[in-house]
């Protein structure tokens, strides 16, 4: 059985997870024939699998300005619209031809009252 691919991996994961608790996806993805405005292919179908996962799982992508050259490869991903606020492409990193993407996280937490325990002295 041939192994499969981090994206394959990825995408199992996405779908395992994605409906159960809030989730964050970010990285180096290279697929810049997909159009993230429109979740569609620009040219040929490189990215299928990961697209649908993104499209099945109702995840937001964030990135709408290039991360290298004219293209939007670096991207960030949320299970929630509002969990990322002041996105912002920045300079090269270092000796990489990658820009830096900056952004506020937005999370909440929720403590179990019940759950906690709770010491008398």
């Amino acid at each position: 059985m041939p192994q499969k691919s981090i994206i394959a991996k990825l995408c199992d994961l996405i779908n395992s997870v994605g409906s159960i608790t809030p989730l964050l996806v970010m990285g180096d993805f290279n697929y810049a024939n997909i159009d993230w405005e429109y979740l569609s292919w620009k040219a040929n179908l490189d990215g299928t699998e990961f697209l649908e996962t993104v499209k099945n799982n109702f995840l937001f992508q964030h990135v709408d300005t290039p991360t290298r050259e004219n293209a939007i490869l670096d991207l960030v991903f949320t299970s929630e619209e509002n969990m990322v606020e002041n996105l912002k492409v920045r300079e090269h990193f270092g000796q990489s031809d990658h820009n830096i993407i900056v952004w506020d996280l937005i999370a909440r937490t929720v403590i179990d009252r019940k759950s906690t325990p709770i010491i008398n002295l």
